[in-house]
């Protein structure tokens, strides 16, 4: 009968694993965080001292960044004074007055190398020497080459197919933006580097050796430099340079033995 059947057990029901209180379980959090952060600290920290072993630190960086800066302004305002000049000369008498550009290599660079001058005779200071002429001519010869003779090929090449204003004024306004923004920066680096290299020489009191900087661009003739190691200061090295730079983007540096 139904009155003697005996109800089946009720099943058993696992008690709920216990929880571990809010604050506890945040202080737990915390520390996997804390432990996950020294993990990616110590591995930040082997990276830095892993990079720290493969630059070459430039003692005289500050002082050649100070060079470069305050020639650079100098430059670029002789830069934009010519522009306006010319472009005025244009206006009134056509292709006849890019020739005070073009024909007088001398005049040309003048007024950049005075501009220059003081940056590079405070440099020289700076690093032991003296803002000689001798000194100085070499990074002038930087400002000629990099800046200043391409600004002039390419001026007579547009007299030579051109003699309307309006094109020629084109030409002058699209080659001196180039030049205020790539050809004057590397002058002028060139310009720096080239019076370092001199001043390393005339103060050195035996060897040199070409230095490349691991981080820079530097190409095969650096290389070749580099490898042929300590030789006697002023004297060429394989590629026949005496100094850097071998081209406007160079960043070696020589240094004495």
């Amino acid at each position: 009968t139904d009155a003697d059947r005996v109800p089946p057990p009720e099943p058993e029901i696992s008690p709920e694993p216990e929880s571990k209180p809010e604050a506890v379980a945040d202080i737990a959090d915390d520390a996997d965080d804390a432990d996950d952060a020294d993990d990616a600290d110590d591995a930040d920290d082997a990276e830095a001292h892993e990079d720290e072993g493969s630059v070459v630190v430039d003692p005289d960086a500050e002082v050649l960044k100070r060079a470069v800066s305050t020639a650079l302004r100098a430059v670029k305002k002789v830069l934009v004074e010519e522009q306006g000049t010319l472009l005025d000369g244009i206006r009134q008498s056509g292709g006849d007055a890019i020739s005070m550009v073009v024909e007088d290599e001398d005049g040309h660079a003048k007024p950049y190398e005075s501009a220059t001058e003081p940056a590079l005779v405070a440099l020289a200071e700076a690093l032991g020497g003296t803002g000689d002429t001798s000194t100085l001519e070499v990074g002038f010869a930087q400002i000629r080459a990099v800046a200043l003779a391409p600004v002039r090929r390419r001026l007579l090449e547009v007299c030579e197919v051109s003699s309307d204003a309006d094109e020629l004024s084109d030409t002058v306004r699209g080659l001196y933006r180039e030049t205020r923004s790539r050809r004057l920066p590397n002058a002028v680096a060139a310009a720096v580097a080239a019076v370092r290299g001199a001043i390393a020489i005339s103060t050195a009191s035996g060897d040199v050796r070409w230095e490349i900087d691991p981080a820079g661009p530097c190409g095969p003739d650096c290389a070749d430099n580099a490898l042929a190691g300590p030789i006697a200061a002023g004297s060429p090295f394989p590629t026949g340079a005496l100094h850097p730079p071998t081209d406007p983007n160079c960043t070696c540096r020589l240094v004495a033995v």
